[in-house]
């Protein structure tokens, strides 16, 4: 994994078309264990609204089963939880868990902060791969690894804050 953040390093810091003012890169610095805490937060009430969704809609079917059933109608419907919708609610979870381990290193400046989050965007990068392929949305997918190379754009370049390698040659 150190090959593949040394290679992000060299793609998305020093051959950066665009770098961040070194003023901007402090204010995320400064922003990024809020960022991190509010990330948590956000991800552990999307699992458990999408719980409640599927609890509801679950129970709804089994009425409209039944009622169906009542008639002579099979609807065959189901709103159960499928395996994709498991794995959704586990990685919002564990993704809500790494960012509130990132909030302290993160705001003690330590390298171990960046590197929660740095794992936390490579988990939402395999987790566009694994929905493609489980339920193919093409747009989705780009979107998602749009989004995700953005956040590893802002997250590398500020990741020499974290490493206590801020030079002057950075600020130029």
């Amino acid at each position: 994994m150190k090959a593949l953040e040394n290679k992000l390093d060299e793609v998305l810091v020093k051959k950066a078309a665009y770098k961040l003012p070194e003023n901007f890169k402090k204010g995320l610095v400064t922003a990024l264990p809020w960022l991190a805490l509010l990330g948590g937060i956000l991800s552990l009430l999307g699992a458990w609204g999408v719980y409640q969704i599927v609890s509801w809609a679950s129970s709804w079917m089994g009425v409209a089963n039944e009622l169906g059933s009542t008639y002579g109608y099979y609807t065959g419907y189901s709103a159960s939880f499928g395996p994709l919708l498991w794995v959704s609610l586990v990685l919002l979870i564990v993704e809500a868990v790494i960012s509130f381990m990132a909030f302290n290193p993160l705001k003690e400046k330590k390298k171990r902060g960046w590197d929660l989050m740095y794992w936390l965007a490579l988990i939402n990068v395999a987790y566009a791969v694994v929905y493609l392929i489980a339920a193919p949305n093409i747009m989705q997918f780009v979107f998602s690894l749009l989004c995700s190379a953005i956040g590893l754009y802002f997250l590398f370049q500020v990741r020499s804050h974290y490493l206590g390698t801020t030079t002057s040659t950075e600020t130029k």
